[in-house]
């Protein structure tokens, strides 16, 4: 092979266009592979995500629960204050009325 030949191959649109097809090839597989790792990362990072969630709502239902429970006793508790009082002034009614 001359050096003309090799310049003739080397200017040639033909060689080119295969260079390019070639590189354009390597370049959509790399970004294929990335993709699908950036994808899996991605997944992962939900599945953590979520599981982290769940434990958050588990833990802030139990805390409802719990406030709610001590809500209800806090109730009961100022049903009987109010019925001591009732009868405290039922109390102090009769004595004030002797």
């Amino acid at each position: 092979m001359t050096v003309d030949q090799a310049e003739r191959i080397a200017t040639s649109q033909a060689v080119w266009a295969i260079l390019f097809i070639i590189l354009f090839g390597l370049v959509i597989g790399y970004l294929m592979k990335m993709s699908e790792h950036r994808e899996k990362k991605l997944l992962e990072f939900y599945d953590k995500s979520k599981n982290e969630s769940n434990i958050r709502e588990e833990r802030l239902l139990n805390h409802l629960e719990e406030t709610t429970n001590k809500l209800g006793d806090i109730s009961n508790i100022v049903e009987n204050v109010q019925g001591e009082m009732v009868r405290m002034n039922a109390r102090l009614e009769n004595i004030e009325r002797k």
